[in-house]
């Protein structure tokens, strides 16, 4: 029985470990009101600095241009999902969090449940509400991390809007019937 727990254990510590590389780049803000995203290249303190933008321009400040340098998360649009968040959960609990992004529920959730494992299998009374606390639990992160697949892929989704307007044409005095068209990327 120790072998299986230690085997758990090893196998949520081996999925785990590449979801906490993060997606980070640099924002230069500059006294003059100018934010650049990209990565620094090359720094020289109290001199200059170099940064590459996503579109490959380097630019080149001094630092009595720059206001502060910050490191910020990359949020990108992607697709998730929902089955496949669910069927992580299958190898441990949390682990469709893991798939989701979400690294402090997920490691949350799957330490937890592990913690119920372990009491409910070294308990010398055999209580049955360890077991059902980690069926809780488990069934918790089926349903959460689905439904968080669900609202990030509508929040990331292409939509667009066709509706009737009045327009205002420069020609003419009076508004005319016509449609109005928008697009959300």
């Amino acid at each position: 029985m120790k072998r299986i727990i230690l085997l758990s254990i090893s196998i949520i510590i081996l999925f785990s470990l590449p979801v906490f590389s993060q997606n980070l780049e640099d924002v230069v803000y500059l006294k003059n009101g100018g934010i650049l995203h990209g990565i620094i290249i090359e720094q020289i303190p109290n001199q200059f600095l170099k940064i590459q933008t996503h579109d490959n321009k380097v630019f080149v400040y001094h630092y009595d241009e720059i206001d502060r340098i910050i490191k910020v998360e990359v949020h990108q649009n992607y697709y998730l999902y929902p089955g496949l968040s669910w069927g992580y959960l299958f190898l441990y609990p949390g682990g469709g969090q893991f798939y989701n992004g979400q690294y402090t529920k997920g490691m949350i959730i799957a330490t937890s449940s592990l913690a119920f494992l372990m009491v409910g299998v070294y308990s010398n009374n055999y209580s049955v509400v360890p077991f059902l606390g980690y069926g809780c639990l488990w069934v918790y992160s089926m349903i959460d991390a689905s439904l968080y697949a669900i609202k990030v892929n509508k929040a990331n989704t292409l939509s667009y809007n066709l509706s009737p307007a009045l327009l205002n044409l420069a020609m003419v005095s009076k508004p005319y019937p016509g449609l109005s068209f928008s697009v959300k990327f």
